[in-house]
């Protein structure tokens, strides 16, 4: 490499990532962090280019290296990144996130890929998702997906695939999501290569049926009970006891997600059901429940119930949740979309937060009382901070138009703090989010602040959040805080 390609492209590099820094420090954390805002476009385009110059002017010295450095280390080895290789890891996470959807360039940085390749490879494969996309594609960085259906139905060659190069032992989270049901026939033939993942914490699986994986637990699954503390099951079906049997498996276990459940009738079988679910501990992380669950899943579950945080969408029998979580509920998100969910607080004793998400699909003149109506449901708070957080279709969805998600939220404001003054005169703090859709949403942020922000001034904050801005009003004294999300710059306005 020549002085002058040297002194031009590294002069653009962070301070700490010179090569003086990286004998000194390593891989260790340095005072210097990953934040891809802190660069301009400038920058980044003198980085990327640095990158291309560097892999075409050192790729036959990068092999000669990476040869060299197999010899000493051992047979075929990954060079180790704290032998010869000193890039620090606020640099490998920055140049992995800006080279995510240029593959072809990752390729041509020879020597700084080999030299980074063993730091990069746990974060580029975290997250395995097994979905129904017909061909595999690097989408995003740590995110591989892949699908290709044949005769048979949809079968995993993606595992495979992955398990064949030796790169599931990197996953840390597994997100499965068949287009129809997952069955073990889909997941046996491919069963060597899912228990070499052996690190999991989080399992996601859309459409599991209860019924048909119930005598291949400890088969297909045994392998996740030593790490697996977080289970999503997502539109699930089958008879409620084996669906809760599936879940309490796992010994380590605390966060638990069901959501929407499909309305089927139970079909009686000839299985019994096991006595882990007696037997297995209390769950005390994160309890996700959306959807309608009948009265025999909370007989069973309640026992098991000593969650810290708790969210209900739309669920049945929120008030059986809430009972059994009495002692230990700390955190709670009930969301309300047209239909109120009254609930009893006044057993909670260790609630610390309380989240009222409203939800409106479409505009209608009765939103403004179900507003109302949901503050007014909340009896004997005992809780210290209140979040009161509106959503409408324009955030969820691009098709809708602004106006028809602000017409929701013409309520009345002053009856709205009235109610605030008289059902949490001793809250500690509070603070309202307001999310849109787009930019352009937010001229009707000046329609509101004459009225919602001095109402609001002596009780908390104001947020109002897009998909690539945020604004968020701290008062006293009244400063808003812009902050631009899609890594462009952070500014405080006067």
């Amino acid at each position: 490499m020549d002085s002058k390609v040297g002194e031009t492209r590294v002069s653009t590099l962070p301070p700490d990532c010179s090569s003086a820094s990286s004998r000194k420090l390593g891989n260790r954390s340095s005072w210097y962090r990953t934040d891809p805002s802190k660069f301009s476009s400038d920058q980044m385009v003198k980085l990327r280019k640095f990158l291309q110059a560097l892999g075409r002017r050192a790729s036959s010295l990068g092999n000669k290296i990476v040869g060299r450095a197999k010899k000493f280390v051992g047979l075929n080895a990954v060079p180790d990144p704290h032998g010869f290789m000193k890039l620090p890891q606020e640099l490998v996470d920055h140049i992995l996130y800006m080279l995510r959807d240029d593959c072809e360039t990752l390729r041509a940085c020879s020597l700084t890929c080999k030299a980074l390749l063993y730091s990069t490879r746990p974060l580029t494969h975290h997250t395995l998702h097994l979905t129904q996309r017909t061909r595999g594609s690097f989408t995003k960085a740590k995110t591989f997906s892949c699908m290709r259906p044949n005769r048979d139905g949809a079968r995993l060659y993606f595992l495979s695939y992955m398990g064949k190069r030796g790169l599931l032992q990197h996953a840390r989270r597994v997100n499965i999501s068949l287009p129809r049901v997952f069955t073990p026939n889909t997941l046996l033939p491919h069963l060597h290569y899912f228990q070499t993942l052996n690190r999991v914490h989080t399992l996601t699986i859309k459409h599991y049926d209860a019924v048909l994986w119930a005598n291949h637990h400890k088969t297909c699954f045994a392998h996740f009970y030593p790490t697996l503390t977080s289970l999503s099951l997502c539109h699930p079906s089958g008879r409620f006891p084996f669906l809760l049997q599936f879940a309490l498996q796992f010994p380590n276990l605390e966060d638990l997600s069901l959501e929407w459940l499909k309305n089927e009738e139970q079909v009686q079988t000839d299985l019994t059901v096991p006595a882990i679910i007696h037997q297995s501990p209390p769950l005390r992380g994160r309890f996700r429940l959306a959807g309608v669950y009948p009265e025999e899943l909370f007989n069973e579950l309640r026992k098991k119930m000593n969650f810290r945080s708790v969210e209900l969408d739309r669920p049945s029998h929120a008030q059986h949740v809430l009972d059994a979580c009495a002692d230990t509920l700390e955190n709670l998100t009930i969301i309300h979309h047209e239909r109120i969910i009254r609930t009893d607080l006044s057993k909670l004793s260790a609630l610390r937060r309380l989240t009222l998400r409203m939800v409106f699909p479409e505009a209608n003149s009765s939103v403004q009382f179900s507003i109302s109506a949901a503050i007014s449901t909340i009896t004997s708070p005992v809780f210290h901070e209140f979040v009161l957080e509106f959503t409408g279709p324009s955030y969820l969805y691009d098709c809708l138009e602004p106006d028809s998600c602000w017409a929701c939220w013409d309520c009345n404001w002053r009856e709205l703090d009235q109610i605030l003054e008289e059902q949490f005169a001793k809250l500690g703090n509070f603070s309202m989010v307001f999310r849109m859709g787009e930019i352009q949403h937010l001229r009707h942020v000046q329609e509101h602040a004459e009225t919602v922000f001095p109402l609001l001034a002596s009780r908390g904050c104001v947020r109002f959040e897009t998909r690539s801005l945020q604004i968020t009003y701290c008062m006293p004294p009244l400063q808003p805080q812009l902050c631009m999300r899609a890594h462009t710059k952070r500014m405080i306005g006067n």
